[in-house]
């Protein structure tokens, strides 16, 4: 018999990355990006967010949160495009690159870990009256922020897709093949004398 947390840590984390799948094919429809420029989105507004509440609540020290989440969001926007990198050229040779896979099972344990930071954070909020403002909005940007870090990491941990043109790239090309096929079928045709 399965363990019934377990099992439901695995649904939990099932939806969330049916989720996350769906975010990178609608991104790659939608704007024809990929799941690595899709993360790191969700890591830079992370980082600005986390990074303003820290400010706001935290004057002298709000400097070196901020540091440190703008260091944070860096170093994970760096390894999400060479983890991504590595993905592509292996899935170009069809084989799997073991740091790449290393990078997602780090993003999988990582997730739910900011995922729930976000969790604390947005609860943290509710011990402050509103009479301390600062200090719930300073957690509720925590929250926002950490929370973005933990999507960002379930959409690494989805499927790869190739760069595409954005949708109205794509929806200029076939109104320029339409009009071309009506001009076409307009045109005089030369008459044909034997």
């Amino acid at each position: 018999m399965r363990n019934p947390i377990s099992a439901a840590y695995q649904l939990f984390d099932d939806t969330l990355m049916y989720g996350a799948n769906r975010a990178v094919r609608a991104y790659n429809w939608t704007f024809g990006g990929t799941k690595d420029e899709l993360a790191n989105g969700f890591i830079v507004m992370g980082s600005a967010t986390a990074s303003a509440g820290s400010c706001i609540l935290y004057s002298p020290s709000g400097i070196l949160i901020t540091l440190v989440n703008l260091f944070i969001g860096h170093s994970k926007t760096k390894e999400n495009r060479k983890y991504a990198r590595l993905e592509q050229e292996a899935l170009d040779r069809r084989a799997l690159n073991l740091e790449a896979e290393s990078g997602k099972w780090n993003c999988r344990v990582s997730g739910p870990l900011w995922l729930s930071n976000g969790v604390f954070f947005t609860s943290s909020s509710y011990v402050f009256d509103n009479e301390n403002l600062d200090a719930k909005i300073c957690c509720l940007a925590a929250a926002g922020g950490f929370s973005m870090y933990g999507v960002a990491d379930y959409v690494m941990r989805g499927e790869s897709l190739p760069p595409r043109k954005n949708v109205f790239s794509r929806a200029l090309d076939k109104i320029d093949e339409l009009v071309e096929e009506y001009k076409r079928t307009l045109a005089p045709q030369p008459v044909r004398t034997e």
